[in-house]
C-alpha cells in the first residue's frame, strides 16, 4: 500500500487455470514453499542432475495415476514444452513399433519417409510452440495473423461439451449428433460427478461416441505417406 507504506496480504484470485484452485490458507503455503525452493536452488538441469523435491514428486506420480504401466517419469518447465516432449516421445514408440525407423535407416536421412499426425479434440488448446499448434484443430489462434506457419497436423473429433444451468448439468452435443434419438436423461445431470460414472459406458449415448470415433479412424487408415496417426491427445 504506497499511501499507507505498508504490505498487505492479498490473495490471487485470477492466477489463470494452473493456480487459480487453492484457497487463502494453501495460497500461503505454496508462496512459503516456492520462496524455501527458490532460496535452496537457483537453477537445476534435469538432463543429468535430480533434486529431492523432483524425485519426491516422480516417485508419487509413479504410485498413484502411473500405477501399473508407468516406470518413469518426465518434467517440463510449461505445458507446451511439456507436449512437445511428449510428442517426440509418443511418434518415436510409433515409428519403432511400426518399424518405420528401420526403414528411415536405410535411405538417405534427409529424407522423410512419413507424415506423421495426430488425433485430438476440435477446440484444444496445447500451447504456443510451433508443435503444439500444429497439434490442435483450425481456430482464430492458429489463424495466418497468428501462426503463419501452421497446417493442422491431426484427425481432430468434435467432442460434447458441458455446461452449468438452473442448478442442472447439461451435456452440450455436437452438431453431428444432432440427427440422433438422444433422451434427456443422458444428457442431464444432478452432479457433475454423474457425468463421470462408469455405468454411462454402456449408454446408448456412449455407443453413438464409439461408432463415431470408429468412422473417424477408418478414414485414416494404416501407414500412408500422405500421413498417419501417431499419437493421441485427450486433452481440451
Amino acid at each position: 500500500d504506497q499511501k499507507n507504506k505498508f504490505i498487505g496480504q492479498q490473495f490471487d484470485a485470477c492466477a489463470s487455470w494452473w493456480t487459480q484452485g487453492p484457497d487463502a490458507t494453501l495460497q500461503i503455503e505454496l508462496a512459503r514453499d516456492m520462496g524455501y525452493t527458490a532460496a535452496r536452488f537457483g537453477h537445476v538441469m534435469f538432463p543429468e542432475n535430480v533434486y529431492e523435491p523432483a524425485l519426491e514428486c516422480a516417485e508419487l506420480l509413479l504410485q498413484g495415476v502411473g500405477k501399473g504401466w508407468a516406470s518413469r517419469a518426465y518434467f517440463s518447465d510449461n505445458g507446451s514444452t511439456a507436449i512437445e516432449i511428449a510428442l517426440k516421445m509418443a511418434f518415436r514408440k510409433f515409428s519403432f513399433d511400426h518399424e518405420v525407423l528401420v526403414d528411415f535407416l536405410g535411405k538417405d536421412t534427409t529424407e522423410k519417409c512419413i507424415e506423421l499426425k495426430v488425433l485430438a479434440l476440435k477446440g484444444s488448446y496445447h500451447g504456443d510452440t510451433l508443435g503444439a499448434m500444429e497439434a490442435q484443430a483450425p481456430s482464430p489462434y492458429t489463424g495466418f495473423l497468428q501462426q503463419p506457419w501452421y497446417s493442422g497436423r491431426g484427425l481432430f473429433l468434435d467432442p460434447p461439451t458441458v455446461f452449468m444451468y438452473n442448478s442442472k448439468w447439461i451435456l452440450s452435443l455436437p452438431e453431428w449428433l444432432y440427427s440422433k434419438i438422444v433422451e434427456h436423461k443422458d444428457i442431464t445431470f444432478c452432479s457433475r460427478d454423474e457425468i463421470f460414472y462408469e455405468e454411462r459406458d454402456s449408454s446408448d449415448l456412449a455407443s453413438i461416441y464409439s461408432s463415431y470415433i470408429s468412422q473417424n479412424l477408418l478414414q485414416n487408415p494404416g501407414l500412408k505417406v500422405s500421413g498417419c496417426i501417431g499419437a493421441l491427445i485427450i486433452e481440451p
